[in-house]
């Protein structure tokens, strides 16, 4: 990359979020601007936290981080089986240093396009929440990005069940909120997780991980264990799928992208649950969105590799 990008992040810090920020912390190219916290792999509460402490292990303590509103789902959906009850596989890690700001993370949205509009790339990794809520406050509010990218649906409905499902937690999440930003005029790059799922350490990469001494892969190795134990029995073998990471590389370097569609996004039950799925045909009420179905998921994985065992961007290190 050669193009500085300025990046404010909205995520539910579970395992693959922090990843997807360590890959960030290691390129020179990006500046995390602000993080708003959301729930889905946690409580919105626990993902503030673990955003950071993702940021402290790596020297970073200048980057806001807002808390956005808990899961509207009484129960709300969990994922402790994938990321561990606290998001970060349960380890007690100890309290971050500095704190959230008194901001709600959808008023930091609003505010930050306002106040640096077609500046900043955002990019969405969690359940739509913290989107809704910033349309609702303002309808305009996402068109003053530069970019909107956002991990999750399907990118076109299953003609039949798949015999390697899916799980389109941030879509489950908060169905309405995605029925909000998908009935919106926003525009939105779609990160499905068909592609996502593509996106599995090799065993060579998760040995150089292992190996680093940089902040980034140290972090990264306290964490993927417990993520490659559940993800073990889907593969077929020790590792996991880097799905987070994927969709934040692919928002910042469109090189990595090797097909698009524009398709209409529509919520439709799935099995048990239901799912964002792309749609063959335009939907009234429903305007199409940039959705990115292939990418040279060899190159990035080698990219992500490299950029949790390169050093840590200077740019916005203070100590």
């Amino acid at each position: 990359m050669s193009e500085r990008r300025h990046l404010v992040l909205d995520v539910d810090v579970g395992i693959d979020d922090a990843l997807m920020m360590l890959m960030f912390l290691g390129e020179p190219s990006v500046e995390i601007v602000a993080v708003g916290s959301t729930h889905g792999n946690c409580t919105a509460a626990d993902a503030a936290l673990n955003a950071l402490r993702v940021l402290e292990a790596c020297g970073v303590h200048d980057v806001p981080v807002a808390l956005g509103p808990e899961s509207p789902l009484d129960p709300p959906h969990q994922a402790s089986h994938v990321h561990g009850f606290d998001g970060l596989a349960d380890l007690g890690l100890p309290l971050p240093s500095g704190a959230i700001t008194g901001e709600s993370a959808p008023d930091q949205l609003v505010r930050l396009g306002r106040e640096r509009p077609g500046e900043l790339d955002l990019i969405a990794v969690g359940p739509l929440t913290n989107l809704a809520a910033a349309l609702e406050l303002d309808p305009a509010s996402l068109k003053r990005y530069r970019s909107v990218a956002w991990l999750g649906g399907v990118s076109i409905a299953p003609a039949e069940e798949l015999v390697n499902d899916y799980y389109d937690a941030n879509t489950l999440s908060n169905p309405e909120a995605a029925r909000a930003v998908f009935a919106s005029d926003s525009p939105i790059t779609v990160i499905p997780i068909d592609l996502s799922y593509r996106a599995i350490l090799s065993d060579e990469q998760l040995n150089a991980i292992e190996r680093a001494d940089t902040p980034q892969a140290q972090f990264a190795w306290s964490i993927l264990p417990f993520y490659c134990n559940f993800y073990e029995p889907w593969i077929g073998r020790w590792s996991a799928c880097m799905h987070d990471p994927i969709a934040g590389a692919v928002a910042i370097d469109d090189s990595f992208v090797t097909h698009e569609v524009q398709r209409s996004v529509v919520l439709e039950p799935y099995k048990d649950r239901v799912h964002a799925h792309g749609q063959s045909e335009p939907v009234a009420g429903a305007p199409p969105k940039r959705i990115v179905d292939d990418a040279d998921v060899p190159r990035f994985m080698d990219y992500f590799v490299e950029r949790l065992l390169g050093p840590v961007n200077p740019a916005y290190v203070t100590e």
